[in-house]
């Protein structure tokens, strides 16, 4: 998966960001950078209450609507994935229909069929479904990066978090 931009909007802390992704190896950390990955991990597979994915959780405080749109080449063709939530008048967030854009045509689904849909699609790049618990990584130009071996390196050369 090579990604190329995604928007979010309303996404925990995030009030609107759009970025446009370089074609070259990349590492999120920090505070903005785990916030992208989770809108990463929402567009691709939406809410999931077990994994601090909750609509509850990742829509910004004070906010009444939140999306997603995340771009990426895999297999030579070009996705794009929709995603939003809504909170209703009783405060209850929920998912709105979504949709996935491949070489350009558009189609819409609701949440729980467009995740079944990308896990359909993408099957053999999440790499482990254990339990009908999914493990991925996100991949870019054919390098993986895992968080918790980031963490490990970055803080024992730099444990203050420190740029150069």
């Amino acid at each position: 998966m090579i990604l190329e931009s995604i928007k979010i909007v309303n996404i925990r802390s995030i009030k609107n960001l759009e970025l446009t992704f370089p074609q070259t190896r990349m590492l999120f950390y920090g505070d903005i950078g785990s916030k992208v990955l989770k809108a990463i991990e929402f567009a691709l597979f939406g809410t999931l209450t077990s994994a601090d994915l909750s609509g509850d959780s990742i829509l910004r405080r004070g906010e009444n609507k939140a999306s997603v749109e995340l771009s990426f080449w895999l297999d030579e063709n070009r996705y794009v994935i929709k995603r939003g939530l809504s909170k209703n008048k009783n405060g209850n967030v929920s998912q709105t229909k979504g949709s996935l854009i491949v070489n350009g045509n558009e189609t819409s689904y609701a949440a729980t069929d467009l995740r079944r849909k990308i896990l359909e699609k993408f099957k053999s790049f999440f790499t482990n479904i254990k339990n009908g618990i999914i493990e991925h990584r996100i991949y870019q130009i054919g390098a993986r990066y895992e968080a918790k071996d980031f963490e490990k390196k970055s803080k024992k050369n730099n444990p203050r978090g420190i740029k150069d």
